[in-house]
Parts: C-alpha cells; sequence; structure tokens
C-alpha cells in the first residue's frame, strides 16, 4: 500500500530528523560545545539540507545575541500529512486522453527515465573510455545486454513480490561471497575455497530465482 510505505519513510525521516535537531539543543547546556550563532545556524541548515524530505515542513526558532541561547521547533502536522499521503497528480496538456491512458504514459515514461538512470550509473554506460569505433560499439552492447539481463531478475522477483531495486539486490547480495583461503605446509602449498553461509536476505533472493543458494562445494587443493 502505497500511503502505508510513504508514511513509514516520513516517520523514519522525521524520527532521525528530531533526532540529530534534539542532540544539537542539548549541546547548548554542554560546557565545551560551541554556541556561536554561525556555526549552530550552519549545523542546522545541514541537517534540513540531509532531511529535505520533512525538515521544510518544520518552523526551527534560534534565539540568540551571537551566542545561541534557545533553540525550538515546531511542525505542521497537516501539510506534512498531506505530502506523504500517497497520492499524486498528474497534469497533462493531452485532452484526447482517458484517465487510464494518461495513467500509463506516466508509468511508462517514469520506467524509460528508471532504464536510463540505471544503464549511465549502475550498468556504466557512461563514461565510456574507449575510442575506436569497434570497443564503443561493444560497450554500448554489453551494457544493453546487462540491463536486459537486469529486466529479467527483476521480472522474476516481482512475481515472488520481492520490489527491490538492483541497487539494493546487488548490496544484499554483495556480502555473499566465494572466499580462497592459502596457507604453507612444510614444501606445499594448501588452497581451500568455500562458499560463505547464506544470510536470510540472500535465500530470499536465491528462492525467487530458483538459484541454489550454495554454487560450490568446499574445495582443498594441495599444490
Amino acid at each position: 500500500d502505497k500511503k502505508k510505505k510513504e508514511k513509514y519513510i516520513a516517520n523514519k525521516a522525521r524520527a532521525y530528523f528530531e533526532n540529530k535537531l534534539n542532540l544539537i539543543i542539548e549541546g547548548l547546556s554542554k560546557k565545551r560545545t560551541s554556541k556561536n550563532y554561525d556555526k549552530i545556524h550552519e549545523r542546522i541548515s545541514r541537517l534540513k539540507e540531509k532531511y529535505s524530505s520533512v525538515s521544510q515542513y518544520y518552523t526551527i526558532n534560534i534565539e540568540h545575541n551571537k551566542i545561541v541561547e534557545k533553540i525550538s521547533y515546531t511542525i505542521n502536522e497537516e501539510k506534512l500529512s498531506k505530502a506523504f499521503s500517497g497520492s499524486y497528480f498528474i497534469r497533462t496538456n493531452r485532452t484526447d486522453l482517458d484517465e487510464q491512458n494518461i495513467k500509463e504514459i506516466y508509468t511508462l515514461l517514469l520506467q524509460i527515465e528508471n532504464s536510463f538512470r540505471t544503464l549511465k550509473s549502475q550498468l556504466s554506460l557512461r563514461p565510456n573510455f574507449h575510442q575506436k569505433q569497434e570497443r564503443i560499439e561493444a560497450h554500448i552492447f554489453l551494457t544493453t545486454l546487462a540491463y536486459r539481463i537486469l529486466n529479467s531478475i527483476a521480472y522474476k522477483l516481482k512475481n515472488k513480490n520481492i520490489n527491490k531495486s538492483w541497487k539494493t539486490i546487488n548490496l544484499e547480495l554483495s556480502t555473499h561471497t566465494v572466499n580462497t583461503l592459502s596457507m604453507n605446509s612444510k614444501d606445499k602449498k594448501i588452497y581451500i575455497t568455500a562458499c560463505s553461509v547464506p544470510e536470510s536476505t540472500h535465500l530470499e533472493i536465491y528462492s525467487a530465482l530458483g538459484l541454489n543458494p550454495l554454487p560450490i562445494t568446499r574445495k582443498k587443493i594441495i599444490v
């Protein structure tokens, strides 16, 4: 449910923002904490920028005479609630389209934008450091091929109710590794290769894709 998801995101951002803001306020009662107005104002500005999604609904009052004496804040609950209500308005000049067509086109445009964003960032379409034409074309081809595979993975996961971005999936799976340990034994060298134990997040993804969570068995090689 979009409304519940947005409310969760808002509450999480709000909790982080207020926690950091309260730490600044608590610092005013500590001896070694700077109470210089410019420095305090800069800290609050950086904090507001970091949590801009919710900070815009806060009114922060700083009482000072170059030295900050008091900080207080209020929040516009009504505006914050509306901003994260899960409701969206699509504006268009296409009066020939009905509501369903407008929604479908908008969704398609979002998918296209996300495709280009993925190609350029996560799949490294740009920058292209090649100079020869055939290598440039090969780079583009491999990137689009990788995107096709990525889309196939996302489709399978979505069918299993796993709606995670490729960035999140990649980050979660990066902790499941194959490791090789080498050691010396007299005049020989021993190599032991094993797969780390998969966690619950790994197992969920592997199961949805029909993959073996332990792709290799433990191997020992003596040379």
